[in-house]
């Protein structure tokens, strides 16, 4: 069973879909009022780790913890219900709501805090159609400063993902800082799916799962061997800095594969 840890409002939980009810309580008009939240989650923590902390172990057992966490997002898209397609719905999508063929698209660009699970811009009372949803994706892209939301001097800008928090090395305390850049899609899915609007769930999460993100990379040990840049006493795991035998890479792809969708 998946152990979600809750941080001030959602701890590591993610995509939260919410109804939106008339003044007698029914969903109006058979349509969802939607709010996403993209956020992390931990269901394995390593032992010893502080309750309701984001952490995780690398290979050799050292244990890391997230405290802050951002993402850059080009789209979210969620497959409509088997066998329906944009064409069958009788349903008005609003800005930043599309559908084509046999998809939802919301369209960003969108600045996540993966740890508060909150967007720039909002991702409140969005309108979706009622139904059962079994697969989100969410297209991860390089934050542009262009765009407006990251600033050039900010560490997200050009990059996908920037992590921060901390570690035990030897008994001394150290910060690392975690820097990614990729174009790709992680896939979030709900076997049998998840109701949502009329008669449906109240709330769906789109969760990250960090556990497994490190597990079989030896982060400390590419750090002692000098292949992860140590700076004024951070340890940064960064695209442009590392010589870890692709070590990027391999996170790049667990991070993809780290998605589940839960409904509530």
């Amino acid at each position: 069973m998946i152990r979600t840890t809750f941080i001030p409002i959602l701890t590591l939980c993610s995509l939260v879909l919410a109804t939106a009810c008339g003044s007698d309580g029914s969903n109006a008009g058979g349509e969802g009022a939607v709010t996403m939240r993209l956020a992390l989650t931990a269901s394995e923590p390593p032992e010893g780790a502080q309750p309701g902390a984001i952490a995780l172990a690398d290979a050799g057992g050292t244990a890391f913890t997230i405290e802050s966490a951002q993402a850059y997002v080009r789209h979210i898209q969620l497959d409509l219900p088997d066998g329906q397609s944009c064409v069958d719905l009788d349903f008005e999508f609003q800005d930043p709501v599309s559908c084509e063929e046999d998809k939802i698209e919301i369209g960003g660009p969108f600045l996540f805090d993966l740890i508060a699970g909150t967007s720039q811009p909002s991702l409140a009372d969005l309108r979706i159609p009622a139904g059962d949803y079994d697969r989100v994706d969410v297209r991860f892209d390089d934050a542009e400063p262009r765009e407006g939301l990251v600033g050039e001097a900010e560490s997200l800008a050009d990059h996908t993902m920037h992590a921060s928090g901390r570690f035990d090395h030897g008994g001394e305390e150290m910060a690392f800082e975690l820097l990614l850049k990729f174009n790709e899609d992680a896939r979030f899915e709900a076997p049998g799916g998840i109701a949502l609007g009329e008669a449906g769930g109240a709330d769906a999460m789109l969760m990250l799962d960090v556990s497994h993100w490190f597990e079989a990379l030896p982060v400390t040990d590419c750090m002692e061997d000098g292949d992860l840049a140590l700076e004024d006493g951070t340890l940064r795991i960064d695209d442009e800095r590392s010589q870890c035998s692709d070590i990027e890479s391999t996170l790049k792809d667990t991070i993809k594969s780290s998605g589940q969708l839960e409904g509530a």
